[in-house]
């Protein structure tokens, strides 16, 4: 299992020598056009991968067929409270494959480059394969709410499909330690093949010195803590948790606000909550409402019950933002302790979290430090021109058609 070196200097990347493969092919169950679509990180790979300098032909937004006798056992499932996920039978995948092979027949390619494993588990395909994650069906099973409670065969099958495409592709490329490990020990893949990228900032921004100096400043002249909570999903993304550590906050004699956006909170909210709705990145009006956000917040707080990744830590640290998170999933990959955040596990009281952000903000050199070194991190590893060139790398040590041995 191997980590990139995202250290080395970005600079723009020539196109793959003569002896290299030049033309992906890239497939994607969402719509890679759409930034809403699974965070904007279908959209992001496919462009990544341009960067790197690859001519691109893609193959997206995938039509999901459903058998009957896949409805029938999804709801013989629920009547017996239990799962069956529907999207990962052999019925949904081979009809993913077959879209795949009969509008890539026309198109000329060196290789195959997956978003996720679900549209090559199937797929006849002789040329290499490449597959970029966020996590294994195991490692989300009972992790995440939709991936609990399964049915013994709807497990069964989510595993061995997942295992399928794992075996296929010449590379494995995962967003996380957390799910490349899984890879290794769940599915017995070759460490060799496995590599850990992590995703980038949906955002692009760059700052000057000068620029960043004066973000920095202007957050510390506020007379307010804003803490900034992003996400649709309350419960599972900490929300509760957030609201007591604003509430602590108050509590402390420290004026605090709390930004949501993404999701209304249930329940009657104190004043202090300030709501924002759901931000459309597809439009520039919501593209402005996170700029605006990201840029004038003080702390991002996502305490996630679970978590693959996390691509708006990465946006967080973009803005020189310090992120608040959990040690669950893949977050870890995502927020480095005292470089571009703060992690806790999972339970620790409110209390606890409320009094590591008063620390650091009444230590203002300390607050300015972790805000730099989150842009550092950002600038270093948590952008997709790193990303691409750690593809080029991974993507140049496989085997050409027709090179075989």
């Amino acid at each position: 299992m191997t980590a990139p070196d995202m250290t080395a200097p970005a600079r723009p990347g020539p196109n793959p020598g003569p002896s290299r493969m030049r033309r992906a092919l890239y497939v994607s169950i969402q719509d890679s056009s759409d930034r809403r679509s699974w965070s904007g990180t279908s959209f992001r790979m496919r462009e990544c991968l341009k960067e790197a300098g690859y001519t691109v032909e893609c193959v997206d937004a995938l039509t999901t067929f459903t058998s009957p006798a896949t409805r029938a056992k999804a709801i013989w499932s629920r009547m017996v409270g239990k799962k069956y996920v529907r999207d990962r039978t052999p019925f949904t995948l081979r009809r993913y494959a077959r879209q795949i092979e009969r509008r890539a027949a026309s198109l000329q390619y060196d290789f195959v480059f997956s978003s996720g494993s679900m549209p090559i588990a199937l797929l006849r395909e002789r040329k290499p394969i490449v597959c970029w994650g966020d996590a294994t069906f195991g490692a989300l099973l009972n992790f995440y709410e939709g991936l609990s409670g399964l049915s013994r065969e709807s497990e069964a099958l989510g595993h061995r499909l997942e295992a399928l495409a794992l075996r296929r592709a010449a590379a494995v490329i995962y967003a996380s330690e957390w799910a490349a490990q899984s890879a290794v020990t769940l599915y017995g893949i070759d460490p060799a093949k496995v590599h850990v990228v992590p995703f980038g900032a949906n955002v692009d921004v760059q700052w000057s010195d000068a620029e960043l100096e004066g973000l920095i400043a202007q957050r510390l002249a506020d007379g307010a803590v804003k803490l900034l909570f992003i996400g649709v999903e309350w419960d599972r993304k900490g929300g509760p948790v957030v609201l007591e550590v604003a509430r602590l906050l108050q509590e402390a004699g420290v004026p605090c606000e709390l930004h949501v956006a993404g999701v209304t909170p249930p329940g009657p909210l104190p004043a202090f909550v300030k709501l924002h709705g759901f931000l459309n990145k597809n439009t520039p009006e919501g593209i402005e409402r996170l700029s605006t956000l990201l840029r004038e917040s003080h702390f991002f707080l996502m305490p996630s019950q679970a978590e693959c990744f996390g691509i708006v830590f990465a946006e967080a640290s973009a803005y020189a933002l310090p992120s608040v998170g959990t040690r669950v999933g893949g977050i870890p990959s995502a927020v480095t302790p005292g470089v571009n955040g703060l992690l806790f596990d999972p339970g620790t009281p409110p209390a606890e979290i409320a009094q590591a952000l008063l620390d650091l903000w009444r230590h203002p050199a300390a607050y300015a430090a972790l805000c730099r070194s989150a842009y550092q991190e950002y600038t270093r590893r948590l952008n997709w021109h790193a990303a691409g060139q750690a593809l080029r790398r991974i993507i140049e040590g496989l085997t050409p058609p027709g090179q075989g041995a």
